[in-house]
């Protein structure tokens, strides 16, 4: 019995310490898709808000997150992508943004936005409850 429990959490946690491994890489490359891709005007909205964004109370963000152009399909899985990968985190991503005229904050930003926003419908896979910093 013990053997196969430790079985079971090897397995379970093995994918999490690789999936770890060039996370920096791996973010960039999604934040390099969602902020030039399919979600750059949804991107693009918070550019100039974020500052003031990050520090809104839920129900005003979603307020905020109701103004945005809506994003696409594809969007909203480049975002989930993003969120759930922990990017809006990542280091890496937030000096590229940095170097390319984004903010912190609008970087951050980004996982809150998709975790208000119509990604969290059943049909990308429902409610994002990881992911922002």
């Amino acid at each position: 019995m013990m053997l196969r429990i430790i079985t079971v959490l090897v397995l379970a946690v093995a994918p999490m310490a690789h999936s770890q491994e060039g996370a920096g890489s791996s973010c960039q490359s999604l934040g390099d898709r969602l902020f030039t891709g399919n979600c750059k005007s949804f991107v693009n909205y918070f550019k100039d808000k974020a500052d003031y964004a990050i520090t809104q109370s839920d129900s005003a963000f979603k307020g905020t997150v109701g103004g945005a152009p809506y994003p696409s399909d594809a969007c909203c899985y480049d975002a989930r992508d993003f969120t759930t990968s922990g990017c809006s985190c990542d280091a890496t991503v937030i000096e590229g943004g940095k170097r390319n005229g984004l903010k912190e904050n609008a970087i951050r930003i980004i996982a809150r936005a998709t975790m208000f926003s119509r990604c969290t419908g059943s049909q990308f896979g429902g409610d994002i409850s990881n992911g922002g910093c």
